[in-house]
């Protein structure tokens, strides 16, 4: 990073900050948020989200999906209406279902 920067991020993130930094974490924001207002920023991020998640969880013996080609982790998962909404089967993703043994909540 330019010297400057390197300098900004060495004050703001120092070992010794009260962590609880009103002005550093304003900082902070401005700076994740390329020169905007945190409110802004957030706005801009939500136009490319297009990602639909219910939020339903279910305990075990429920049935689910798990889309190999489409997880950012090895535990996400999906309900049916979520799956069979997401063109997975169409694309031709790899995917697999599964019986929750333990439950879990759709990702």
């Amino acid at each position: 990073p330019p010297v400057h920067l390197q300098a900004l991020l060495d004050h703001l993130l120092s070992p010794g900050r009260d962590i609880a930094d009103e002005e550093a974490i304003d900082w902070c924001k401005w700076l994740v948020g390329g020169g905007r207002k945190p409110e802004d920023f957030t706005s801009k991020v939500q136009e490319y989200n297009n990602i639909k998640m219910c939020g339903l969880v279910w305990t075990a013996n429920f049935v689910a999906y798990r889309c190999s080609t489409c997880r950012i982790s090895q535990c996400m998962s999906l309900c049916r209406d979520c799956f069979l909404s997401g063109n997975h089967i169409a694309e031709g993703h790899d995917y697999n279902m599964f019986r929750s043994l333990a439950g879990g909540a759709c990702d």
